[in-house]
């Protein structure tokens, strides 16, 4: 009954996906399979958009054939010797596509060295309908010059952006980006910013190595303001200053942008950040060797998590290396986290944090953090529906005020705690259904001081309070109770049952008994 429960609800989520992405599900799929390169991906993406002035005119848009837009860089002057300075050619290239309305600019399997310019980017975008191209992760990677020229904005590597009046559309597929971190001198650089885009795609891209500082956060992939935006295979890594406060993918101020079959890793701040954002969709995720959080959502609304995994390697679970090798790209991990027992965890796997609202995680799996899923300040109407929760310190945890946590259905196992809610008032506002595991824990659950475990159906009841004296179930389930012994009177929030000796108590919900000598009870997880 669970099962079929819990399938009923992913194919609801899934179907709501492709209803999201406004494409069909079956071709989307199809492609994916195929591994599609980036050059023909980018000349299918130009040939069925149409700019919003072509649509309003009627007008055909012809396809842009990418290796025929433009010749190779060798022919326009990128040396792609990764140590000449090729800005100037690929900028001048990128602004003849913008001259003519759009391009497919394609890099062949190089390496391209680029510097900041001016405007706060290496490689700027300010067009609409632009595709940049190469030969795949690890082949054709563009990298930031070491000590690069900083400038009084946020530096990124390429910024594609339009404006509050005009949203462009923009696409980037199979390379590398590269912020060569170790040689920039502590200074901020991000990856990929995209600003004010709508319906933009990017697959297959790694961004690596852009580490923040102390002070301030940078970003490998960083949808801003933007609408529709899908990401699809992308994997952000950072290996050389793992302590500094860089982000994986860091969304803002965005509206029903996907993330499919992405990662993020070894990030000193979150792998996954969704702030001020509404309907995004996270699918087949990973999040690994994060020192905050795998996934993060702070002030964000209606976001959906489907399938996502936060940590690994852990015994009888298999969720290591789910992504195809070639997704991946060969760099070595220097760093490790002292969380459970496995150097693949993040400080929280899951968060709703700052406020967030109705935020759903669906048959997600946290393993070996420190804390599972964390629901914190003032967060409301968190969802998680299935999944497994299993090694960490705390399989789930509900706390800062945090009010209409419910956890449908899951496997809460193998932690040092399965479940903590930091008060009676936290407990009373999270209900925790019937299809839920909980077992093997150091304890299954600690309500505001309290530790407690479940032995099958059976929970730690309070003592017996005086007659007449109300006491509540802080459990975050409903319990049904046995009195043994003679009671005159039972009130369950202040309905009077009678000389009941079994009522079942929802959570939160006060009840009292009457009796003149004191009874005994047994309480059990209903």
């Amino acid at each position: 009954m669970a099962g079929s429960r819990q399938d009923e609800s992913l194919r609801w989520h899934e179907e709501g996906l492709w209803q999201r992405l406004r494409i069909d599900r079956a071709a989307f799929l199809k492609r994916a399979a195929l591994g599609v390169g980036g050059t023909l991906f980018a000349a299918e993406l130009l040939a069925g958009y149409q700019p919003a002035s072509a649509q309003a005119s009627g007008s055909d848009v012809s396809p842009f054939n990418v290796k025929d837009a433009h010749p190779p860089y060798s022919d326009v002057g990128a040396a792609g010797d990764g140590t000449t300075d090729d800005t100037a050619a690929i900028q001048a290239t990128i602004d003849a596509c913008g001259a003519t309305g759009g391009g497919a600019v394609y890099l062949p399997a190089c390496t391209y060295l680029v510097d900041v310019q001016p405007s706060g980017a290496a490689l700027d975008v300010p067009y609409t309908n632009i595709a940049v191209t190469g030969d795949g992760m690890g082949s054709t990677t563009i990298r930031l010059k070491a000590g690069a020229t900083q400038t009084p904005a946020s530096d990124y590597l390429v910024k594609a952006q339009g404006n509050t009046t005009s949203s462009h559309w923009f696409a980037m597929a199979d390379l590398t980006i590269d912020g060569n971190g170790s040689n920039q001198s502590g200074h901020v650089f991000s990856g990929l910013g995209l600003f004010y885009l709508a319906n933009a795609h990017v697959r297959n891209v790694c961004a690596q190595n852009f580490p923040g500082n102390s002070g301030t956060e940078s970003a490998h992939f960083s949808p801003n303001y933007c609408y529709g935006v899908v990401f699809d295979g992308c994997v952000a890594v950072c290996n050389q200053d793992v302590s500094a406060s860089g982000s994986g993918f860091s969304s803002s101020g965005s509206f029903m942008c996907t993330f499919i079959g992405c990662r993020a890793d070894g990030m000193g701040f979150c792998g996954f950040t969704s702030y001020h954002d509404h309907l995004q969709t996270f699918v087949s995720c990973i999040a690994q060797r994060n020192t905050q959080a795998g996934f993060n959502n702070e002030h964000a609304e209606d976001n959906l998590y489907v399938n996502c995994i936060a940590g690994g390697r852990t015994p009888n679970y298999l969720y290591d290396n789910l992504l195809d090798p070639h997704v991946l790209p060969d760099y070595p991990v220097t760093t490790t986290y002292p969380y459970g027992d496995s150097p693949l965890g993040n400080g929280d796997g899951f968060r709703a944090s700052l406020s967030s609202a109705r935020v759903t995680f669906a048959n997600c799996h946290s393993l070996n953090n420190e804390f599972g899923l964390k629901v914190e300040g003032g967060s409301t109407d968190t969802v998680a529906d299935g999944g497994t929760y299993a090694y960490n310190d705390i399989g789930l945890s509900v706390e800062g005020g945090a009010t209409g946590t419910l956890v449908a259905a899951g496997a809460y196992v193998h932690n040092t705690c399965g479940m903590r809610f930091d008060s009676q008032a936290a407990s009373r506002a999270s209900k925790v259904g019937r299809d839920v595991t909980l077992a093997a824990n150091g304890h299954d659950v600690f309500l505001g001081g309290g530790l407690h475990n479940v032995d099958s159906s059976k929970i730690t009841a309070p003592a017996v309070p005086r007659s007449k004296v109300a006491v509540y179930n802080d459990y975050p389930w409903p319990v049904d109770i046995y009195v043994i012994g003679t009671v005159t009177r039972v009130n369950v929030n202040s309905r009077n049952l009678g000389p009941q000796k079994f009522f079942r108590v929802e959570p939160g919900t006060s009840f009292s008994i009457n009796y003149s000598k004191a009874p005994t009870w047994v309480w059990r997880r209903s």
